[in-house]
């Protein structure tokens, strides 16, 4: 096992470690079940375009491998980010957040997102803190930056490809009058590699005997949060992860690529302002409150933002 504190060789075993997850057979299961999707859309696409020949099966290759192409690129944007900033995550922090999004899953869909499980975990830990309670052992701010990653990341592949899927829907306004609109709906398949805190014992023979490397951080690493010093050596493994990140829509015929460039600039604007929050709450420990509930309200605020003009419809059918 080698110690390695040179960039370089870090930021190629980054690209490396996400190009061996494109050989993991849960990254092909997750590509496969794009694929259907795409299909389902471009077969109802097919349904509704009068005299067009069902030659879609070319679109359907074609747009399945752009959704791809550009996962991998968002992987290795937020993992180059991930690391840039010091995000480090212990594999309990992960689940933690993992469990909260499935019962945030359940109660509605759209609340499955780190925005969400993120912000609830760090208000969690701050009220519990504030009561001299100690629930959990994790960085809030790095919680929070990973939040903003995710988001920058996803603004990114909004911006490229947010238009590729769109389905023609149909919705009735107040007086009556059928209007169309494009229903935008994309989801990409990431391969990050997130620094994490090598532990004492059992995680490090675990680690030796894969042969994984570990590395020496520099003294300025972590830009956000600390090492929790109590568990963890200044030592660090890269853990491969598979994520998802999903964007749906609506948006006036002939303005789907103004639509996506306005949403990619507000997740933009959120993850500054998030990242912002973040830094002040270094200096000023209450600020984590306002930054935990922003990392909330603020996501929602932009999916309520891009619903105003939808809001004096009402959806009829799909055609």
């Amino acid at each position: 096992m080698q110690l390695v504190n040179m960039w370089d060789q870090i930021m190629v075993q980054i690209l490396a470690q996400c190009m061996t997850m494109i050989t993991m057979p849960i990254f092909w299961m997750i590509a496969l079940l794009l694929a259907v999707q795409v299909g389902l859309i471009e077969i109802k696409k097919q349904k509704q375009v009068v005299g067009k020949l069902p030659a879609f099966l070319f679109a359907i290759i074609e747009r399945w491998v752009c959704i791809i192409i550009s996962g991998i690129l968002g992987g290795v944007i937020a993992s180059t980010l991930f690391l840039l900033t010091g995000i480090s995550l212990a594999y309990d922090t992960v689940l933690y957040l993992w469990m909260i999004m499935l019962f945030f899953f359940m109660i509605k869909r759209r609340f499955f997102c780190f925005a969400y499980a993120g912000g609830a975990l760090v208000l969690v830990q701050t009220i519990a803190n504030g009561c001299g309670i100690m629930l959990f052992h994790f960085d809030s701010e790095t919680i929070l930056v990973l939040v903003a990653i995710l988001h920058f990341t996803e603004a990114i592949l909004v911006q490229i490809n947010g238009t590729l899927l769109q389905l023609p829907v149909y919705f009735r306004n107040e007086k009556g009058i059928l209007t169309a609109k494009s229903q935008l709906q994309m989801c990409w398949p990431i391969p990050l590699v997130i620094p994490m805190p090598m532990l004492q014992d059992g995680m490090q023979n675990c680690i030796r005997e894969q042969s994984v490397g570990y590395y020496v951080m520099p003294d300025w690493w972590p830009l956000f949060g600390t090492v929790q010093s109590a568990e963890v050596t200044a030592l660090y493994y890269l853990m491969p992860l598979l994520a998802m990140i999903g964007y749906s829509d609506l948006a006036e015929p002939g303005m789907e690529k103004t639509q996506t460039n306005k949403s990619a600039l507000l997740l933009i604007l959120y993850s500054m302002l998030l990242v912002v929050l973040v830094w002040a709450s270094s200096r000023i420990h209450s600020v984590l409150v306002v930054a935990a509930l922003f990392s909330i309200l603020g996501h929602e605020a932009i999916l309520r933002f891009g619903q105003v003009d939808m809001r004096k419809y009402v959806h009829t059918k799909k055609e």
